[in-house]
């Protein structure tokens, strides 16, 4: 294995390998480089790259001539060692000199020896070698030179105190005043200048240091020195009276921009005010805001603790969590206890700071906490303090705790966070993209920053080029970062923990788009048994990737799902796909084959795939199961068409098995767009099999709706079953084409009878397919009714009823009888019309067939108005609304509305009735439906009429 390259940032952009100098060519490349190494996760986006090299005048061919630098680089450094990312490039790094200034810097931090803090120190210091990108111009590397400056004068500041505390101010005095002459407005120089001048006894000295300083201050900034600078002149002053040291407050800064939550925040600063030491958890997914919420609680609350305020980052999703031992010598440190009493056991550190806190009301906040076992320590078992705790997962274990959920924002705060940081105006003049950008983020707090920083860095965008940014998923997460902070990295951090048995669940599970799924959804996709995929989903969650919104229901944010599928390879994508369609197959034949056991036969002709057995209990439980994943399996059927699947064939079994649910309305757009999109893919692939039932399907939700369009679905599906030579597929299609043709006009009925009896007969050679000839015979009866022949039309729906009957299958019955109360509606007669409805509607309750209960309910408030029987069309309208509202049938809502306003108004209550009109009229003008428009201007024309006429109104 190659021995990694040492890439090096603070002096001269460089990398070596073995000790030996890689020719990195020109400052182009350089730059380039150096814009990887300092990029969030060491990958950055093409615009990015190109930002960086030349800023916002980019030539037309900086793509080409960065894809050169890129090319060279590689060529320098390895194949491997720059990769292609989504939008951009990647750069494999192991060995970086600023990663090691850190890490240092963190190191000497948590020590407790002077002498050790004091090596880390300045070996930190030692990594500097020149100017920081020495040789490289241009805004990036100016900025970013800047920003590695001032890591260098904290490092020097830190160095500088630990010096002065080991004794060691006369040796730094004139290094320090050096450092005051290069950094005239840095404060902190100047108060450890005075502190090594008052050690030497020089305090004359000192003051005139402060003088100057304030001086300064005042004249170029209107300011005065700092909080710290101004108590060490006092006390230099006054050495008789030494001050007390200070409470600690060490809160971070509280967010200018906070917004929403204020629900939230109040019912935390509720908690935190129970009882005596309470303990408060937030938790979250990563980016949520927990950290944003828990700082603005503690500055809303800190004047109740007026003993000090304690902060630690515990860093509970990176590699080096913060050891509770280096915490606690820290808050030690910060109540004044000398380094030389700090115990070094981590249990007596616990013990010395749990007898300084028995006495004070201290608040602890304890940011991105690991687990409990992390923070027992740190929380004293008695005391007058209030500890608030963020972590990604929900720390089960504390007991004591009151835990909060941290959830994404309400549409309408994520509006405002995103309004208040790049302006009012600018946002107004696209709400809607604003809107589409919120959305595109997820409502999750930091992508709505992120997003917003980026429109406020570049007013040359309109929020519309931003949310067109936004709107490619594959490019998504590219765009959601800005500086150094990125939404992908937040989720990194979490991803990064995941043993590599969880880390392929998590993919293959984000691969699949379902806005929720069940355990045993999730042991499909995993190919796991329920038990195993449980304690996955369990671990997924606890590490703030999951979210539990029920309790047999897990859900990703879009943009955790994002961050999980762009990590998962082909195959991954296909094979989860694969296993969950074919889970959807398997129960919904299942299902169907329970609710409906006529229609056994015709899927077993019309499923090819083998399938395992599914264990339906009975006809309700296979409705609700069909009735409740109706949505996801349509969900799951686009995306294997927009895949471009080679699971095609199953997907359209799978469509073609679950479009019953289609024909009422009931999703009816869901099931055209899945259909549309299935069929036109397998087209791309030619599959004709998969193609046929996915234009067969296609055709059954278009026939009752737009016959016109449906029909050159239903011809082409016909004409891909004979090329397939599936009889099975060619009858389905004959009789869907008897119905579509129907309700296409007077000119066409010979044609769809023909249709329908070919349909007849095929059905009619096979015993197992009796219940579909006689579905296709209830067909032909309402065919035969529309040409006027009332007399056969009655005839062949009585009989296709009594063959329904003999099949001794509800399922297949209800179907029967409401075509039965159709045929002898248009024969004009009412009363025999309505016991068909009504015993239509009493068995589709029983057996919860809700697209049937709610057309007999319709129906049974037609016949009654036609029958001028209001009272009785009140009731059954009244039920039919709430009956098309459950299934989600707006057209089936406005016609039920229509009949119950027209009822309500001859009936003397006008107001109501003119109410129903008004909203049918509105959902009929949003209807597709041929007939829609014709009925809104009739309805609309009888409102204008009630109104100009005067009547009175109730």
């Amino acid at each position: 294995m190659p021995t990694p390259v040492r890439f090096r940032l603070l002096g001269a952009v460089g990398a070596s390998r073995d000790g030996t100098e890689i020719e990195l060519g020109a400052p182009r490349q350089r730059l380039v480089l150096a814009a990887l190494l300092l990029a969030s996760g060491n990958s950055a986006t093409v615009a990015q790259l190109c930002e960086a090299v030349w800023g916002s005048c980019a030539p037309r061919t900086a793509g080409a001539s960065l894809r050169n630098s890129v090319s060279r680089l590689r060529a320098a450094l390895g194949d491997d060692a720059v990769f292609g990312v989504d939008g951009g490039y990647g750069l494999a790094v192991n060995d970086l000199d600023l990663h090691e200034a850190r890490r240092l810097a963190d190191a000497a931090r948590d020590t407790t020896n002077l002498a050790r803090r004091r090596e880390l120190l300045n070996a930190a210091c030692r990594l500097w070698t020149d100017e920081p990108l020495a040789g490289l111009g241009g805004a990036f590397a100016d900025f970013q030179r800047s920003r590695l400056r001032d890591l260098r004068l904290t490092i020097l500041e830190n160095l500088f105190a630990v010096e002065l505390r080991l004794g060691a101010a006369s040796e730094v005095v004139e290094r320090l005043a050096e450092l005051c002459r290069d950094n005239p407005f840095r404060e902190e120089p100047h108060r450890l200048l005075m502190l090594a001048l008052h050690d030497c006894g020089r305090d004359a000295e000192a003051l005139e240091v402060y003088d100057e300083l304030r001086e300064r201050l005042n004249e170029s900034l209107g300011i005065d020195p700092c909080a710290a600078v101004a108590r060490l002149s006092e006390r230099i002053l006054t050495p008789a009276a030494p001050m007390p040291p200070p409470p600690p407050a060490q809160l971070p800064a509280d967010t200018g921009v906070f917004t929403g939550r204020e629900r939230l925040a109040s019912q935390v600063i509720a908690a935190m005010g129970e009882r005596r030491k309470p303990v408060v958890a937030l938790s979250g997914i990563g980016g949520v805001g927990k950290t944003t919420l828990a700082v603005h609680v503690a500055h809303r609350m800190r004047d109740r603790f007026g003993d000090g305020q304690l902060f630690a980052d515990l860093r509970g999703v990176e590699p080096d969590l913060t050891a509770p031992g280096a915490v606690l010598a820290r808050f030690l440190r910060a109540f004044g206890v000398a380094e030389a009493e700090i115990p070094e056991a981590a249990d007596e550190r616990a013990a010395l700071f749990a007898s300084i806190m028995d006495d004070k009301r201290v608040l602890l906040l304890l940011d991105n906490v690991h687990d409990a076992d992390q923070i027992r320590p740190l929380i004293p078992a008695t005391g007058n303090g209030a500890v608030l705790i963020t972590s990604r997962s929900r720390l089960s274990e504390r007991d004591d705790a009151r835990h909060f959920g941290v959830d994404v924002l309400a549409p309408a705060e994520a509006d405002t966070l995103f309004r208040r940081i790049v302006g009012s105006k600018r946002a107004d003049a696209d709400s809607t993209a604003t809107r589409e950008v919120v959305t595109a983020c997820g409502f999750l707090p930091l992508a709505v920053r992120i997003a917003a920083h980026r429109a406020l860095s570049r007013p040359q965008w309109t929020i519309a080029e931003l949310a067109a940014r936004l709107a490619d998923q594959h490019r998504r997460l590219a765009e959601l970062r800005a500086g150094d902070e990125s939404v992908a990295a937040a989720f990194a951090l979490s991803y990064s923990q995941l043993e590599d048995g969880l880390a392929t669940a998590f993919r293959l599970l984000t691969t699949v788009e379902l806005p929720a799924f069940t355990v045993t959804e999730a042991a499909t996709v995993l190919r796991a048994p329920a038990a195993a995929a449980a304690r996955t989903l369990t671990s997924l969650a606890d590490l703030g990737l999951l979210d539990r919104p029920e309790p047999d229901r897990y859900r990703f944010h879009d943009l955790v799902r994002l961050f999980g599928s762009q990590r998962a390879d082909t195959d991954e994508h296909h094979e989860a796909l694969r296993r969950l369609v074919r889970h959807y197959l398997a129960h919904t034949v299942a299902a169907i084959a329970t609710a409906h056991p006529e229609e056994r036969s015709r899927l077993d002709k019309m499923t090819h795939t083998r399938l395992p057995d599914v264990d339906v209990a009975d006809r309700p439980a296979a409705m609700d199961w069909l009735n409740d994943n109706v949505s996801a399996v349509l969900r799951v059927l686009r995306q294997a068409a927009r895949e471009g699947s080679a699971h095609l064939g199953v997907a359209a079994e799978l469509l073609y098995a679950i479009t019953y649910w289609a024909w009422s309305g009931v999703n009816r757009q869901n099931f055209v767009d899945a259909a549309s999109e299935l069929a036109d893919a397998a087209f791309a692939r030619a599959d004709l099999f998969a193609e046929a039932r996915a234009r067969l399907a296609l055709f059954d939700c278009l026939a009752l709706w737009s016959p016109h369009r449906a029909l050159p679905e239903g011809l082409r599906a016909k004409e891909l079953a004979l090329k397939c030579d599936d009889q099975a597929l060619h009858a389905e299609a004959c009789m869907l084409l008897g119905a579509a043709l129907l309700n296409t006009g007077g000119e066409h009925r010979e044609e769809a009878l023909a249709y329908q009896t070919q349909a007849i007969a095929y059905f009619g050679r096979t015993p197992e397919l009796a219940g579909r000839a006689a579905a296709a015979r209830a067909e032909r009866a309402l065919t035969l009714m529309a040409q006027g022949d009332h007399a056969a039309g009655l005839a062949e729906s009585a009989r296709a009823v009594e063959e329904l009957r003999a099949l001794d299958n509800d399922g297949a019955l209800v179907r029967g009888l409401y075509q039965r109360g159709l045929a002898l509606r248009g024969a004009g007669s009412l009363g025999d019309a309505c016991a068909a409805f009504r015993a239509s509607h009493k068995l589709s309750r029983r057996i919860r067939d809700r697209p049937i209960e709610m057309l007999s309910l319709y129906n049974l408030a037609r016949c009654y108005a036609d029958s001028a029987a209001d009272n009785q069309a009140i009731v059954y309208a009244e039920q039919a609304v709430a009956a098309s509202i459950a299934v989600a049938d707006a057209d089936k809502q406005a016609r039920s509305l229509a009949i119950l306003g027209r009822c309500l108004r001859r009936c003397g209550s006008t107001i109501r009735g003119r109410r129903c009109l008004s909203e049918a009229v509105d959902l009929l003008n949003r209807s597709d439906r041929p007939d829609a428009a014709e009925l809104s201007r009739q309805l609309a024309s009888e409102l204008t009429s009630s109104t100009e006429d005067g009547r009175p109104h109730d």
